[in-house]
Parts: structure tokens; C-alpha cells; sequence
């Protein structure tokens, strides 16, 4: 009696409360990923991932089956709580993820997808008993987690490690659809085709995402980028840099001036992380704004070898003469084009050349 006098009260104080602690949990929990979550190859970061995956999978089949039995009782009841917490945990970890992979400048849109999945995870909470609305979003979940797990296993990214990426969790979503028909049948064929529908949209849209570069080249990531005057390596593990100094407001407007005497070179650094066993090529695409067309044009894509494993990730520069003056940009990019990030700047030339600020990277 005792036990079952505790269950209700514990009950009742989360029914009675529900709307406050769904929101502290939401705000605690992505500050706590934010802090423990730090490499996607970490192994604790993806155990934390698939624990989270494992519940909400296995939390929606028991969700359905109580449901359609008819079984009202505690479980039955804490269990879209559950279901929801867990897509917090995910889409909270998938934004620290992705957040740390990229430059928000190029891959906005994406992280405001996966913030508007955080937050759309609280507001459609009443959502959570509808089959359709979970399945859709726990294959959002399988797609995006395989995204960075399946480059991780092979070693390798490209369009066809994602298209594979695509297709597993395919797979995945396809055999939990599989079990779902044979636990709750009837439930299965009423919604079957609206099923289906969202399933293929999702899948349809994420590869439109993928091919028009809105989802970052993650497992890689954009430790540090700069534009200098000039760049030298000094020892193993240091680099120095020269940098003209910017006006205060400078730090604040996207985009910097660059001040030159004619003649005088740019060099741009970057840093990208990649896993231990990564082996890829980094190219800086140089491109120039042109005012008459509207139109960036570019001018030159200049690649380096880069190997994985180094925390502060492997580092590299390339360096452009003879500038001409106005808009430029260097995107940061992987062999096959995906842009890891981006340094945007403008040329301009003076007649004596400003003093520079010593850095080392």
C-alpha cells in the first residue's frame, strides 16, 4: 500500500506540475549535454545517444500496445512523458552535435531546424499518443543519428556514405513499422498510408538538405579559421600569424576589413577536426563578389591533405596574391564540396601598411 501511495503522489505532483518541470528538464538538460557532450566519436557521447534511442523505441511499442489493450494504468500513463523527454535528450544532443561542427553563418538553417525540433518537442507535447507523430519523429532521430555514426564506422564521408547513412535508417524505421504491424494490427493499417507519406517526405527532405549544403559535413569540425597577413610554422606544434588590427566595431559587423599595400598576399588558416582514422583532403575555394553580376566568381580552390585525430584538429593555410579590392570569401570545404565553414572579408588598399598584431594558433 505504501508503494502504491508513493506511485500516486509522485503521480500527482507530476500532473500537477507538468508544464514547470517539462520546462526546467528542457532547459537543464540541453546545458548539461552542452558540457558533457564534447566529440561525436567519444564513446560515452554515443552511448548517451543510443541509450536515448533505445528507450524512446521501445517506450513507443509498449505505449502502443497498453494503448490499443486498453490498459490505463500508471505506465501507460507516464509513458508519453518518457517518450518526450527522451526526443529532448536527443534533439539536445543533436544540436550540440551539429552546433560544433559548423560555421552558423553557412549551416543556419539547419541548426534552427534541430532547435525548432528542441523546442517543437515542448509545445507538442499533447502529440505524443498519436503513432504517426511519433514514428515521424523518431526516424528524424535514426536518419540524423546515422548521419555521423555510419562516417565514424567507415572512415569516410561523401554523398554515398550519406546516401548509405539515408538507407539504414530506412532500414531501421522500416523493421520497427514491421513489429508495429504485428503488435497493434489494426492501429498499423488505419494509419498506414499517412505513415508512409510522412516517412517518404522526411526522407525526400533531408536528401534535399544534404545536396543543397545545408547539412554540415559532420563528423568534421571547424576548430578555428582566420584571415592573415601572413602565416609561418615556427615548430610541430605552433604557428604564427600576423593579423592588422580592427576597429572595435569591426568585432561585431560579419565580415572584416582587410588592409593592404598592392602586392601584399592573404593567407587563410584553418583548423578542422576529424576522427583518428580520417584521411581527406581540405580545399579553400577563394571567391571574389563581383557588383556587376551580383554573382560570387571563383578564382581559385586550393587543397591540402589533412589527417584526423589531433584535438585541436589539423591545421593548414593557403595564401592568395595580388587581391583585388572589394567582397571576398573562403569556404572551407571537403574534397566534395561541402563547406565546413567560411571567412568572409573585404580588400581594401592603403598607400603605408598598417602595423599587425602577432598571433599564435
Amino acid at each position: 500500500m505504501q508503494v502504491k501511495a508513493v506511485i500516486e503522489n509522485i503521480r500527482y505532483f507530476f500532473e500537477k506540475h507538468s508544464k514547470h518541470i517539462s520546462s526546467v528538464a528542457l532547459f537543464g538538460g540541453f546545458i548539461f549535454d552542452y558540457f558533457t557532450l564534447t566529440n561525436i566519436d567519444r564513446l560515452y557521447d554515443n552511448l548517451v545517444v543510443l541509450f536515448y534511442l533505445i528507450v524512446v523505441t521501445s517506450s513507443i511499442l509498449v505505449f502502443n500496445f497498453l494503448d490499443v489493450r486498453g490498459v490505463k494504468n500508471w505506465l501507460h500513463a507516464f509513458l508519453p512523458t518518457i517518450i518526450q523527454f527522451s526526443f529532448g535528450g536527443l534533439f539536445s544532443g543533436f544540436t550540440v552535435f551539429y552546433s560544433r561542427s559548423t560555421d552558423f553563418s553557412v549551416h543556419l538553417l539547419f541548426l534552427l531546424l534541430l532547435v525548432g525540433l528542441l523546442i517543437g518537442n515542448e509545445i507538442l507535447k499533447e502529440r505524443y499518443n498519436r503513432l504517426t507523430f511519433q514514428v515521424s519523429l523518431l526516424f528524424v532521430t535514426y536518419t540524423v543519428y546515422m548521419i555521423f555514426v555510419v562516417p565514424l564506422v567507415l572512415n569516410a564521408i561523401g554523398a554515398w556514405v550519406f546516401i548509405l547513412s539515408s538507407l539504414l535508417s530506412l532500414a531501421c524505421i522500416s523493421l520497427l513499422l514491421w513489429g508495429i504491424s504485428k503488435i497493434v494490427t489494426k492501429r498499423f493499417q488505419k494509419g498506414k498510408k499517412v505513415l508512409f507519406i510522412s516517412i517518404a517526405s522526411i526522407f525526400l527532405g533531408i536528401q534535399i538538405l544534404y545536396f543543397t549544403n545545408i547539412i554540415p559535413p559532420i563528423p568534421l569540425i571547424l576548430k578555428d579559421s582566420g584571415v592573415y597577413m601572413s602565416v609561418s610554422r615556427i615548430s610541430v606544434d605552433v604557428y604564427v600569424a600576423e593579423k592588422s588590427p580592427e576597429k572595435w566595431y569591426e568585432f561585431i559587423v560579419p565580415g572584416h576589413i582587410v588592409r593592404l599595400v598592392k602586392g601584399q598576399p592573404v593567407f587563410v588558416y584553418s583548423s578542422v577536426y576529424s576522427p583518428g582514422d580520417f584521411r581527406l583532403p581540405v580545399v579553400h575555394h577563394w571567391q571574389y563578389f563581383n557588383d556587376n553580376t551580383k554573382k560570387w566568381l571563383t578564382t581559385d580552390r586550393i587543397s591540402f591533405s589533412s589527417s584526423g585525430g589531433r584535438d585541436g584538429g589539423y591545421r593548414g593555410y593557403t595564401k592568395k596574391n595580388q587581391l583585388q579590392e572589394g567582397v571576398w570569401r573562403v569556404d572551407i570545404e571537403t574534397g566534395g564540396g561541402q563547406i565546413i565553414g567560411r571567412e568572409v572579408f573585404t580588400v581594401e588598399y592603403v598607400d603605408e601598411s598598417p602595423e599587425f598584431l602577432e598571433e599564435l594558433l
